[in-house]
């Protein structure tokens, strides 16, 4: 399985959970599984894209594909023309770039 070709934040990666658990229930074996992991790997990789795709192939080579596929084609639905890199620009480089053109 490879990483999704556009960024992912923080909202994504609970928005993919969420969708996950919807689909599937709360008290589904897939869920179940995913819980018994979930805070190893959730903090997995340097990223919320790392963590996003420990999650999707620990599920997959624990028999849940159609399930990651499924959940998959569901959280791909609007992103088609997001970008690899997130434009988000944190608050402390907003002020450095305005502190340098004052300067």
């Amino acid at each position: 399985m490879k990483q999704f070709n556009f960024y992912i934040n923080g909202m994504d990666f609970k928005k993919y959970t969420q969708i996950l658990i919807r689909q599937n229930g709360i008290e589904s074996v897939v869920i179940k599984k995913l819980n018994s992991e979930y805070q190893n790997l959730s903090k997995s990789g340097t990223g919320y894209a790392d963590a996003l795709l420990a999650i999707r192939n620990y599920l997959e080579s624990s028999g849940f594909v159609s399930e990651v596929e499924k959940c998959d084609f569901e959280f791909m639905k609007g992103k088609e023309n997001r970008k690899t890199e997130n434009p988000y620009i944190p608050m402390s480089e907003r002020w450095k770039n305005e502190l340098s053109e004052t300067a």
